[in-house]
């Protein structure tokens, strides 16, 4: 009973295994710690800049659509 991995368990399997090596020799140098943390904060930080555009951009929409109505011309009255 043969069973040929799937495409997603193959690189699950290798991305374990880089984990591993580098846990267990790589993780104690000071520069590949250092830019273990500097790219997660870069990636963080972009993730919040990105999650606050996106709200932003939804309220200024539904903003500006109800300026719109408020704001309008409106009709004079003789």
């Amino acid at each position: 009973m043969n069973h040929t991995p799937a495409l997603a368990e193959v690189w699950l399997a290798s991305a374990f295994d880089t984990i591993k090596y580098l846990y267990k020799y790589c993780f104690s140098l000071p520069c590949v710690t250092r830019w273990l943390s500097t790219t997660t904060l870069w990636r963080s930080k972009t993730y919040c800049l990105a999650l606050q555009k996106r709200r932003f951009c939804k309220v200024k929409a539904a903003v500006l659509q109800r300026k719109t109505y408020a704001f309008g011309k409106r009709k004079k009255k003789h």
